[in-house]
């Protein structure tokens, strides 16, 4: 964040002292206003309380600092930015989405301020008004990694995964750990069907974020489509429980005809489930009537061929 207030003060601190060098004396000019240094005092206490609470992950006592500072100050760039992360972090991205507004109405042109807004948009389903703050916040500052992100999500959900794929890797470039992008990019391959290119970017990921579940989550989803069954549901498992795991890898293999093992993993759910797992049921159902069908059309095929 811009630290122009300290700049300020640390310009009426030098001038003051010159003064005083120049003339031997008390300075000629008045003295300031002690309400005005209070307040100033006041203000750097509460940007570092809001800094503070916010780095210990004390959201609401950060955006009340922030609050304080902008009752004294409605436009004070560093304290809406500020307040707009807190609430981002927080997901409250409707509440943000105010205070970017406010500093994008003070300054059209600052970056950080579009990106953030386009993101909230993106996370509240205004895909439409998401893409256009992002695609500006790029265009003030091309280094800007998360409207890179954002729009590669906006491409998968439109289904254009090669755009999407450019925009993770462009994001990658910037920050090549960073484990969110990571996993958008092997959820976006997942979907295209590069199937073991999604687990190679998934482990990576979780080379970096161990503890990531949405990298195990979507590291199973990967393992699944590839027909590693085991494995998958291994992954799952650490994130969602046997039960919902092995519910999830039956439902992949029955997508993908794979009926007698997906009829097996919905009885393993249903074993395995504390209480009855409705959902499990209906799919074993649904898998059963599927591969009674296959096995229809299959004598159906082999008799006309006769």
């Amino acid at each position: 964040m811009h630290r122009r207030w300290e700049r300020r003060l640390w310009r009426v601190a030098i001038l003051a002292l010159l003064g005083l060098v120049a003339t031997g004396c008390a300075p000629l000019q008045p003295k300031p206003d002690s309400d005005a240094v209070q307040s100033s005092a006041v203000m750097k206490t509460l940007r570092a309380q809001a800094v503070q609470a916010r780095e210990r992950g004390e959201l609401g006592d950060a955006l009340y600092r922030y609050q304080e500072i902008l009752k004294r100050n409605p436009d004070d760039m560093e304290a809406l930015l500020g307040a707009a992360a807190v609430l981002r972090l927080g997901g409250n991205s409707r509440g943000a989405v105010v205070y970017f507004d406010h500093a994008l109405r003070l300054d059209p042109k600052n970056a950080e301020a579009m990106e953030g807004r386009g993101i909230c948009k993106l996370t509240i389903g205004e895909f439409r008004a998401a893409r256009v703050d992002l695609r500006r916040a790029l265009g003030l500052d091309a280094k800007r990694w998360e409207a890179l992100n954002g729009l590669g999500v906006l491409s998968d959900l439109d289904g254009e995964f090669a755009e999407a794929e450019t925009r993770y890797r462009a994001a990658l470039a910037i920050v090549p750990s960073n484990p969110s992008i990571l996993n958008n990019l092997g959820y976006s391959l997942i979907m295209a069907h590069r199937y073991a290119q999604a687990e190679a970017t998934l482990r990576q990921g979780l080379a970096f974020a161990p503890e990531d579940t949405r990298l195990e989550n979507n590291l199973g989803l990967a393992l699944a489509w590839q027909g590693r069954y085991d494995a998958s549901a291994a992954a799952i498992t650490s994130v969602l429980g046997a039960a919902k795991a092995n519910n999830n890898v039956g439902y992949i293999a029955m997508l993908k005809g794979d009926y007698g093992q997906a009829i097996s993993r919905f009885k393993k759910a249903l074993a395995l489930s504390p209480r009855f797992y409705v959902r499990a049921d209906q799919n074993l159902q649904r898998a059963k009537r599927l591969q009674k069908e296959s096995v229809m059309d299959g004598a159906s095929k082999r008799r006309q061929a006769e």
